[in-house]
């Protein structure tokens, strides 16, 4: 169990890069190109315990890192993706989702809507009601944004008053000549 621990084959390059990752890797691909060059050095050879101690870590860890190496090569020492959260919206839900918003507008859903472009506050609600899917607005534009869509920010423009053209200054007074101040209101 105490063994101790030789890699065969670390060549000069292999020794060059693994000393970069350890001075300017991060976390535990840092820690683990520590362990490799620990027990691959030429000087002094050290057992799995005496790395453990040197690393503050288990000798199982040591061995596992090790061993990684053994089976990988420098790849060993890095994380492999991690698959993370499931997806908050299925694949058969998103592409009915997506034909949703591709094809109509919030108005022509229902009475619940009275806009004419979608939103992500009206895209989140009509998830609510339509899927029972309550996420965030931000995950829904991380969502809209790996699927292809894009989409910015609605203003709120109030335009400035402008003079009546010539023609629509005709209209109105040609309107205030025909009405009848008796019988309509202005």
């Amino acid at each position: 169990m105490n063994a101790k621990i030789s890699i065969l084959n670390l060549t000069g390059k292999e020794r060059k890069l693994l000393k970069k990752i350890y001075k300017k890797g991060i976390g535990r691909v840092s820690y683990r190109a520590q362990i490799i060059l620990l027990s691959t050095s030429a000087t002094v050879s050290y057992t799995r315990n005496q790395i453990a101690v040197q690393c503050f870590c288990c000798r199982k860890t040591v061995y596992n890192t090790v061993c990684k190496y053994k089976e990988n090569g420098i790849w060993g020492i890095f994380d492999l993706q991690r698959p993370g959260r499931p997806c908050l919206i299925s694949a058969n839900c998103s592409q009915e989702i997506q034909t949703t918003i591709q094809t109509s507008k919030p108005s022509k859903l229902g009475k619940h809507y009275f806009h004419s472009n979608w939103t992500l506050k009206i895209i989140r609600d009509y998830l609510v009601k339509s899927f029972s899917i309550f996420i965030s607005q931000r995950t829904i534009s991380r969502w809209l944004h790996s699927n292809g869509w894009s989409y910015h920010r609605s203003k709120k423009e109030q335009f400035p008053i402008q003079p009546l053209l010539d023609t629509e200054q005709r209209d109105v007074l040609r309107l205030l000549r025909n009405l009848n101040e008796h019988q309509e209101v202005l």
